[in-house]
């Protein structure tokens, strides 16, 4: 899949770099979808300037895996002297964890009285989204009744049956709401991610009691 590189270089010498070209060299399995070389012109002593590379890596690069990148950065100094200085970045590649819904039931739901959410959830992406958790979000007419579910880890193309409290609060007018979900998880380099998944419930007119004979 493509993804975006931005390198910021500064000039943190004391005498203006003339010149300035900045190549990027990705190593094998990627490919670079804007040019690779970059004139920057001249930096004067503390400029700063951002550059962007959009890339592409192939279907046999690995998730998890760090790849090193070559950054290669020729100017002319004050004297006229042409340098180069290289730098290596290490890029890890991520897998993507892209989450869907289907077979939803859900209401109708009466005010007052307490609803369940089913669906089955599904991993669409390309790795594993660990450490998954679920909890109904507490907004406009809904309050979860339960705690967080936790299912752990969700593999992709692993479909999940998924059920959910919750309690419909009792002035609740009568229409469409929208019922969000909190999913939790870790990447595989453990880093913290949050969705919301939401879901139209219909909530029907409060009922009267009967009266007394």
């Amino acid at each position: 899949k493509d993804f975006t590189l931005t390198l910021t270089i500064k000039n943190t010498g004391d005498s203006t770099a003339q010149q300035v070209i900045v190549q990027l060299t990705p190593p094998q399995g990627f490919s670079t979808l804007t040019p690779s070389t970059l004139n920057l012109g001249s930096l004067k002593p503390g400029d700063v300037r951002t550059i962007t590379y959009k890339l592409k890596a192939s279907p046999t690069a690995r998730e998890g895996v760090i790849y090193t990148f070559s950054v290669d950065i020729g100017y002319v100094d004050e004297l006229g002297v042409a340098r180069t200085s290289r730098s290596l970045l290490g890029i890890p590649l991520h897998g993507t964890v892209e989450l869907v819904t289907y077979d939803v039931e859900a209401g109708p739901a009466i005010p007052g009285a307490p609803l369940t959410l089913t669906f089955t959830l599904l991993n669409r992406g390309t790795t594993t989204a660990s450490y998954t958790t679920l909890a109904i979000v507490s907004e406009g007419p809904f309050k979860p009744l339960e705690e967080p579910t936790y299912i752990g880890d969700l593999d992709p193309n692993a479909p999940l049956p998924i059920s959910l409290k919750a309690m419909v609060k009792p002035d609740t007018a009568e229409g469409e709401y929208p019922l969000k979900v909190k999913v939790y998880y870790k990447d595989e380099y453990n880093e913290d991610h949050t969705e919301y998944l939401t879901f139209k419930v219909k909530v029907l007119k409060a009922t009267s009691p009967l009266p007394t004979p």
